[in-house]
């Protein structure tokens, strides 16, 4: 008697897992997929690239791509960031929103290489300060890293952001503190 109840109670809980499964697979499958072609900037025509991809903040899914487009899922919702490489192109590096998907749950874009060492800047485009040098455990910047900064406010003026008066209150006020 003991025996059947025990039973009886296991069905019965297995019974409410199962239809449980089943709601959930029955729901819309949310995986997000990134994709995207790397294109030559100049030409329009397809670049066979080193593509890197890693999870953001911590880079514990990663995967490498060796082609002229890339797919992989974007797990658990998290941004990734993608770094694309290609002889002959200035590195490329873009974050990855799953909140920018489209209606088929993707996230597209193409990536436009340029090729010799100044990259072609627009919106949403990481720009990587190679050479910006600190001060051990200081806040002050070397002054071997002064001509990358000149790049970036060269870049910052050409593009409206900054005007020369801002940029030289700003230096002036920094070297104040130094």
């Amino acid at each position: 008697m003991r025996m059947r109840s025990h039973l009886l109670g296991l069905f019965f809980s297995l019974g409410t897992t199962l239809a449980g499964a089943q709601d959930i697979d029955s729901s819309p499958d949310t995986l997000i997929r990134a994709e995207g072609k790397i294109i030559n900037a100049e030409t329009g025509e397809p670049v066979n690239a080193r593509i890197l991809y890693e999870s953001l903040p911590y880079g514990n899914r990663i995967g490498v791509i060796n082609n002229s487009f890339y797919s992989f899922p974007l797990y658990d919702r998290e941004h990734f960031s993608i770094t694309v490489e290609a002889p002959g192109f200035s590195p490329a590096k873009y974050m990855l929103d799953p909140a920018a998907a489209n209606g088929d749950n993707k996230v597209i874009r193409n990536i436009e290489l340029s090729s010799g060492t100044k990259a072609k800047v627009t919106a949403g485009r990481v720009m990587r300060l190679n050479n910006l040098i600190f001060e051990v455990g200081k806040a002050k910047i070397d002054p071997e890293s002064y001509s990358e900064l000149d790049i970036l406010v060269n870049l910052m003026q050409e593009k409206g952001v900054l005007t020369r008066g801002e940029v030289e209150a700003r230096m002036a006020a920094l070297r104040a503190k130094q």
